[in-house]
């Protein structure tokens, strides 16, 4: 994304989509990564890379599970 990085993605989507829209970012395990600014951003949770197919299917359930506030 050369105009944003995945914070900024992830609050424009909120902004765009509702708060009730999750939105999963994905960082490397050797990048940095700052959990306040991800929380700020919206995020509903964080899946470090590499992952499994399971343990991803696993983090989208527990998203999903997620009551929306309202």
């Amino acid at each position: 994304m050369p105009d944003m990085n995945g914070y900024d993605f992830c609050a424009y989507v909120k902004s765009k989509a509702g708060r009730t829209t999750p939105v999963l970012l994905l960082r490397g395990s050797f990048e940095s990564f700052d959990e306040d600014r991800a929380r700020r951003a919206g995020a509903d949770g964080v899946v470090t890379k590499p992952f499994t197919p399971d343990a991803f299917l696993v983090e989208i359930d527990r998203v999903l599970a997620i009551k929306p506030a309202g």
